[in-house]
């Protein structure tokens, strides 16, 4: 008997371990279902996370283009400002070499002509002299006469 009470024991057993085979069997296409829609979640999720990678990837791309281009304008403007400190300082010579002697030249214009209008002066005094010495002499020669 105590031979039977323990296959009625062992069957028992195998009887609730065959029902709680059973019902974890039952519960594994829902497990599965669930499984699966976590496995599509996550691969949304890596899809989104690559395309983020991607943006990232090419942000990054840019970036550096851009600080290139940077590098590359502020070269340029480094030259073109050593360009126009020359230019000026050509102008500046060009300047002194032109127009200090127009300065002079004009200086000297206005000497000239200050002294071309003494001369016409003194000119017409001349003349007015000489046209009263001949009305002097005309006078003359009427009051000898």
């Amino acid at each position: 008997m105590v031979a039977a009470n323990a296959r009625l024991n062992s069957l028992e057993k195998l009887k609730k371990e065959h029902k709680q085979v059973m019902l974890d069997l039952q519960k594994l296409p829902m497990e599965i279902s669930d499984a699966l829609n976590k496995v599509e979640q996550l691969t949304e999720e890596n899809k989104s996370l690559s395309l983020v990678l991607q943006d990232l990837t090419e942000l990054k791309k840019n970036v550096h283009e851009l600080r290139l281009e940077k590098r590359k304008l502020l070269e340029e403007k480094i030259a073109l400002q050593e360009s126009c400190e020359e230019v000026k300082k050509l102008l500046k010579e060009a300047h002194e070499k032109i127009c200090d002697p127009c300065a002079e030249q004009h200086q000297e214009q206005e000497i000239l002509d200050e002294r071309l209008q003494h001369l016409l002066k003194q000119n017409e005094l001349v003349t007015q002299q000489r046209d009263l010495a001949e009305k002097l002499q005309i006078h003359l020669s009427v009051t000898e006469k």
